[in-house]
C-alpha cells in the first residue's frame, strides 16, 4: 500500500491517516498510520509492500518536523527515508526514548548516534556505537536505491533503520525535526 500526505492547509495542521485500502479517515486513527507534518511544504507516505514498512519524507526547505503515530503496536522494524541533501542533524524521539543522529557533510562523512533519553535497562545516554542496542543505521543511497559514499546525489536520499531495541521505550508515538544543512 502507498498512500502520500501534505502537510499544513492554511497554517493548521492536516492530520491523514492510512488505511490499508488507501482510504483516509481522519476521524478514525486507530489501527491506520498517520502523519502529521509542521511545513506545509513536507510530505510524506508509508509504504507497506514489505516485511517492514517505510516512511518517505521530502522536505524541499530541509528543515523540519513531523509526528508519526503507529497503527497499535510498533512493527519489530521501522526504515525512515529523508529525501534531504545532508543530514546535520535528526532527532527521533518517542515517551521515553530520544535519539539524535547526525552525519558530517565533509569527508570523512562521520556519523553520529547519540542517546538523549532511555529507560537505564535498555542503553546508557551518550553517544553510541554499531553493535550497542541503540545503534541507528545510516545510508546514503542514490535514488537507484543502491548504496553510495559520502552524500546522497540529487535524487537520493538518506535510509535510517531504526533498531528494534527503540521500540521497547517508545509509546504510540514518534516525533521527527532534521536540518539538512545547518545555516
Amino acid at each position: 500500500m502507498t498512500t502520500t500526505v501534505k502537510g499544513i492547509f492554511f497554517g493548521l495542521s492536516v492530520l491523514i491517516t492510512f488505511s490499508p485500502e488507501g482510504q483516509t479517515d481522519p476521524a478514525n486513527p486507530v489501527g491506520k498510520w498517520c502523519l502529521i507534518f509542521s511545513n506545509p511544504d513536507d510530505t510524506g507516505r508509508v509504504l507497506e509492500d514489505g516485511p517492514t514498512p517505510r516512511i518517505e519524507i521530502r522536505s524541499p526547505k530541509g528543515i523540519g518536523k513531523a509526528k508519526v503515530i503507529c497503527p497499535g503496536t510498533w512493527p519489530s522494524g521501522l526504515i525512515f527515508r529523508f529525501y534531504l541533501g545532508g543530514l546535520e542533524y535528526l532527532r527521533i524521539s518517542s515517551d521515553r526514548i530520544g535519539l539524535e543522529l547526525s552525519v558530517q557533510s565533509y569527508e570523512p562523512f562521520y556519523r553520529f548516534v547519540r542517546v538523549t533519553s532511555a529507560p537505564e535497562d535498555l542503553s546508557p545516554t551518550g553517544h553510541q556505537k554499531p553493535g550497542d542496542p541503540l545503534w541507528v543505521e545510516i545510508q546514503a543511497r542514490d535514488a537507484a536505491e543502491k548504496p553510495c559514499q559520502g552524500l546522497p546525489p540529487k535524487g537520493g536520499f538518506w535510509e535510517i533503520i531504526l533498531p528494534p531495541a527503540f521500540f521497547k521505550a517508545a509509546g504510540r508515538e514518534i516525533e521527527l525535526r532534521w536540518i539538512d544543512f545547518y545555516r
